[in-house]
């Protein structure tokens, strides 16, 4: 039998645990992806999962600002380059790089660690632009994209090697052309977050039930310069955040395709970055699919920030029918079957206590903001609190009172 000095705890350094495969790329590729750049008229980089965890977003930068080259990324977890850099151009917003708003005539597309995992049946990198493909994940590597340069590696040594060989081939006039681009992209960007900035004017900005633009503006303004967010309410938008990798807000950003991963995901990521805030900003829906770790914030006294968007509905299985079968039996007749959950509303706040974590319901900018205060003062001592923020639904078919099956037993 083991007595208590029979058992030791210990803590293993990250670095003795991190299976990363160290690896340069061929450096004759290295070579033929450095001419390609160089000679494109307007090339575009998509960053991807591997920079956040080579640590890599400043290379990734450098390379960008070398070559004045606008930079996207498709969905991942993580933000991994600044998106209040100048050459930051946004999100791809659909299934393909032709999605894009700026730029349009792209002739050299270089991938940087992103698994560029397809959602449709076209590729995310149209035929047309020369392919750079750079990063370690390469059993997908030209599966789909016509990859013109495969580059194998880890990509913070793919970087380096590929900026070395950039920087032997640049000339004078290279150089102009790279500026003449920066100052293009530059008035792209800034001009795209004019429109941005207006979403203070909308005039539902001040209705009860809260709007989900205004929820999430509420608690930009609120985190810390270097928050870490989590982000399950799927069918909100993240904007106002300004997400930074080089010491800015972070994001974790669900993307295993089911429900209920964020909220032991930001007990998790507390307890590997102690120091920083904690937000979690999950939907009712998913809220509901795993809220046990709660109990664990609780014993543990994680001071993790739990926000439910809560419209009592599955918002994006309603849009995704509204979209998909427009011409179909629920649309025309406004009766819906699967996404109401309402009638009884659940109430996130007592689950929540329910597991040992103090919260409260707000359904105005008024309750939020004092609502906000308090899960501050939670966090100072070392609790978490959970936010019931009531959301209104918004779209095609929605009304006050959802329709529900008649079901008798």
């Amino acid at each position: 039998m083991l007595g208590a000095g029979d058992c030791g705890l210990g803590i293993v350094a990250q670095s003795q645990m991190d299976p990363r495969m160290r690896v340069r790329p061929n450096p004759t590729e290295v070579e033929r992806a450095a001419k390609l750049l160089v000679e494109a008229k307007m090339p575009l980089m998509i960053v991807g999962d591997e920079i956040y965890k080579t640590k890599a977003a400043d290379k990734a930068i450098q390379l960008a600002e070398m070559l004045g080259m606008a930079v996207t990324q498709f969905r991942q977890i993580h933000a991994n380059f600044p998106e209040t850099h100048p050459l930051w151009v946004g999100y791809v917003p659909g299934g393909s790089t032709n999605a894009l708003a700026f730029p349009k005539n792209v002739d050299v597309v270089i991938n940087v660690g992103n698994k560029l995992q397809h959602a449709g049946v076209n590729p995310i990198v149209p035929r047309g632009p020369k392919f750079i493909d750079l990063r370690i994940d390469y059993n997908s590597m030209g599966n789909i994209i016509a990859t013109e340069v495969p580059l194998v590696a880890d990509v913070a040594y793919g970087l380096d090697d590929l900026i070395a060989a950039i920087a032997g081939l640049m000339t004078n006039d290279l150089r102009e052309k790279a500026a003449e681009r920066s100052d293009e992209i530059r008035r792209f960007s800034q001009q795209a977050r004019i429109p941005r900035a207006q979403i203070v004017n909308n005039p539902e900005w001040d209705n009860s039930p809260l709007i989900a633009d205004r929820l999430t503006w509420e608690v930009a303004q609120f985190a810390d310069k270097d928050a870490i967010v989590i982000q399950e309410a799927g069918a909100s938008a993240m904007h106002s955040f300004d997400f930074n990798p080089l010491g800015g807000r972070e994001l974790f950003f669900y993307y295993g395709g089911h429900l209920g991963s964020g909220i032991g995901t930001s007990a998790g990521v507390k307890l590997a970055r102690p120091k920083q805030q904690v937000i979690c900003l999950v939907g009712d829906g998913s809220f509901i699919f795993g809220p046990t770790a709660l109990w664990n914030m609780a014993r543990l006294q994680l001071p993790v920030i739990v926000i439910v968007y809560n419209n009592h509905a599955y918002s994006g299985p309603h849009s995704r029918i509204v979209s998909n079968v427009p011409g179909g039996r629920m649309v025309q007749t406004g009766q819906f079957y699967t996404e109401y959950l309402g009638r009884p509303d659940m109430n996130m706040a007592s689950i929540a206590k329910g597991f040992g974590v103090d919260g409260e319901v707000v359904d105005s900018a008024r309750q939020l903001r004092a609502a906000l205060g308090r899960a501050r003062a939670a966090s100072v001592e070392g609790k978490p609190y959970l936010i019931d923020a009531q959301v209104a639904r918004r779209g095609v078919g929605w009304t006050d009172k959802p329709w529900l099956p008649a079901v008798t037993v």
